[in-house]
């Protein structure tokens, strides 16, 4: 497929102005840049890309929605340092966890400082957008909250899901709504906006939790409720269950533009190669079998 060759210049030139742009607005936070930088550092920064390839697209310029997409990363940097805190992780994206380094202390409270300056950066795009985020926000918790509780051995009651769709699809829908709000883009597409980011944040959820099974690991909450649902075959399960995402993926993509129907292929596509497993040449059929039911007159 040709994902890589229509979007990989693009994606990467979006990275390169959000970080560029990252740097710029924490430099002024002078005492705490370095701690920002630390927390921000290394990431492949998928959720702020996406705004701003979704800005890009709809409106024709990224930049208005640059505040949001650094306001995405702040607080899904901030919720990474309470996770390794959680799971007493020493190491993120190749280097010591920020608890590791600055203690457990700082640790806890700096998230805090994380979040409140990423709404600030919300702000910028108005009152909705910051409701948006903060619902967003407190969804992801809550998934994380019942991930932790079936890893301590208790039901909270939840599907599979569900899980997903709060930890995972309630970030990427933000990523996908809130640059609408950037850009003044009319409200009709909105919801088309939600559907997109939530059913490819769980598309992305199911393949990183079926990667951690064939590795073996199983130090999630979400990965468990899998295990206990699939009956014994949780490729065959989760990959239904990733086929119907998929599927309204890109449905509400193409109600929006085809150009976010590529990105998530792309981002999908780039997991699966990246993973190097056997799960991924398995879902990658069902990627490229989705596509096919849904190309653009003339794409191959």
């Amino acid at each position: 497929m040709q994902f890589a060759t229509l979007l990989e210049s693009r994606v990467r030139a979006l990275r390169v102005e959000l970080e560029h742009y990252i740097e710029k607005e924490l430099f002024k936070e002078h005492a705490l840049k370095e701690k920002l930088m630390y927390a921000l550092h290394g990431g492949k920064e998928i959720r702020g890309v996406l705004a701003l390839f979704t800005a890009e697209v709809l409106a024709g310029d990224a930049r208005p929605a640059l505040p949001v997409a650094l306001a995405l990363e702040l607080m899904h940097s901030a919720s990474l340092i309470h996770d390794d805190i959680i799971d007493k992780s020493e190491s993120r994206r190749g280097k010591e966890s920020f608890w590791k380094r600055y203690g457990l202390e700082e640790a806890i409270v700096f998230p805090h400082i994380m979040m409140s300056t990423a709404i600030k950066y919300v702000a910028r795009a108005g009152v909705k957008a910051v409701i948006e985020s903060m619902d967003a926000w407190y969804r992801a918790a809550l998934g994380q909250l019942w991930d932790i509780e079936i890893l301590n051995g208790r039901d909270p009651g939840i599907r599979y899901i569900d899980i997903i769709s709060h930890k995972t699809g309630a970030v990427f829908e933000a990523s996908a709504v809130l640059p609408l709000y950037a850009v003044q883009y009319p409200e009709s597409a909105v919801e088309y906006a939600r559907l997109y980011g939530a059913s490819l944040g769980r598309a992305y959820q199911i393949l990183d939790d079926l990667v951690d099974i064939e590795n073996g690991v199983r130090d999630s909450g979400s990965v468990v409720q899998l295990l206990r649902e699939s009956d014994g075959d949780p490729l065959s399960y989760a990959g239904k269950i990733f086929a119907n995402e998929l599927e309204r993926c890109l449905r509400s993509a193409m109600a929006l533009s085809e150009e976010l129907a590529y990105f998530a292929m792309y981002s999908l596509e780039l997991f699966l190669r990246e993973c190097k497993c056997s799960v991924g040449n398995t879902l990658k059929e069902e990627l490229y079998s989705r596509w096919r039911l849904w190309a653009p007159q003339g794409y191959p």
